[in-house]
């Protein structure tokens, strides 16, 4: 297999899912854009700001980080396709607060670059996810709760 056929293979199986996932193309753009953005400004906040300098550990766990959120959108995806909910809301509503999570970060690290000072973390994607895990918890014990007998 030569590296071509797997670049297709890939690029193949991730349209493939994002159109029957109902992912608008543009949004997706604009979140992968800022991702890459926030990077390198995160990288440049580390150089210019923090005396712990760059380090491959911590490049890795962010890069990490935001392949699982893109999993997490994925897998909202596809229980939204399952139980038959509207796409198009939800899909762009996850994409929006996304979108707006890495604006934020990417303007923190401009900031504590131009500034030399940090601004507190304001995770907006760890805040959503905890709701969301509330109202799937409430959602299971509505569907595993037993009725009362009269």
């Amino acid at each position: 297999m030569t590296i071509a056929s797997i670049k297709t293979f890939w690029y193949v199986a991730v349209t493939s899912v994002l159109l029957y996932l109902n992912i608008p193309q543009e949004s997706l753009w604009v979140l992968g854009s800022l991702m890459i953005i926030d990077t390198l400004t995160g990288i440049a906040k580390q150089y210019k700001v923090e005396s712990i300098g760059i380090t491959s550990k911590r490049m890795t766990t962010g890069i990490v980080t935001k392949f699982v959120t893109f999993l997490c959108l994925l897998s909202g995806g596809l229980v939204i396709n399952h139980f038959d909910l509207d796409p198009k809301y939800y899909i762009q509503t996850v994409m929006s607060i996304l979108i707006m999570a890495e604006f934020y970060s990417i303007i923190q690290n401009v900031y504590a670059v131009r500034t030399g000072v940090i601004l507190p973390e304001y995770d907006a994607i760890s805040i959503a996810l905890k709701k969301l895990t509330g109202f799937i918890q409430e959602f299971i014990e509505k569907l595993t709760s037993i009725p009362k007998k009269k």
